[in-house]
């Protein structure tokens, strides 16, 4: 019960931490927003399947609602507790699943049930070794233009290299003690309070949270396009 207490008041003082601060508070901001997007991708996303979405036919609105959903929640919690990597952690697993969830779509229509489509896109890449940055490059052009594709590619890199894998917070830990002579207090124990020497990390989250939530109105929007055009 002390952890729950602990959690409960540290989130309660970084609320108030992140939104008296002009710096800070676009992290908040960015997060909220991005919840707010997610919920209203799904209307629409129901909206334009109706019947068909209770059937499972949509691997990319599965997804949506099984993954991006909950993970979108799971960002503003860690936000909160000041547990900054797993917010990263989230947001290369949300534009991951979201990248290949339409390519199963528009490349395997013939099967019924998302499963199927996941599936077959997995084996495709097993079979042929591509990787998640070669996939982009020979599939999402067929989906969406080449720059929107470099743009996922580059973020999705960005998120692994920098926060998602162990040598980019190994990374991040060495460049602050180097800088501010103390390692982020991420890196030392979750919950963690915030203060004056996170700005820059909250300012960063800032500008890669902006960044997936406009890649995830690029795929939300071609996927309806393209889901119109298939059904006349």
């Amino acid at each position: 019960m002390s952890l729950l207490k602990e959690v409960f008041e540290i989130s309660a003082k970084n609320a108030y931490f992140l939104k008296g601060n002009e710096q800070a508070e676009k992290s908040l901001r960015e997060v909220v927003d991005l919840v707010n997007d997610i919920i209203d991708h799904m209307h629409a996303l129901l909206k334009t399947l109706g019947d068909r979405f209770s059937r499972g036919e949509s691997a990319f609105a599965a997804t949506m609602i099984h993954m991006v959903m909950p993970l979108s929640y799971g960002i503003l919690y860690n936000l909160m507790i000041g547990n900054l990597p797993a917010c990263y952690f989230h947001m290369r697993i949300i534009l991951e699943g979201l990248t290949k969830s339409i390519i199963a779509d528009i490349r395997f229509p013939e099967y019924s049930f998302f499963e199927y489509k996941l599936e077959c896109l997995e084996n495709l890449l097993s079979e042929t070794r591509l990787s998640f940055s070669k996939m982009c490059n020979l599939l999402l052009p067929k989906i969406i233009n080449r720059e929107n594709t470099t743009t996922i590619i580059e973020l999705w890199k960005d998120l692994s290299e920098k926060w998602a894998h162990a040598g980019g917070i190994v990374k991040k830990v060495v460049e602050k003690i180097v800088r501010e002579e103390s390692p982020p207090p991420w890196s030392i124990i979750i919950p963690v309070e915030y203060d004056d020497r996170d700005l820059s990390d909250l300012q960063e989250l800032a500008s890669y949270v902006k960044s997936i939530r406009r890649i995830i109105h690029i795929l939300v929007e071609t996927w309806r396009s393209a889901y119109r055009n298939h059904e006349t």
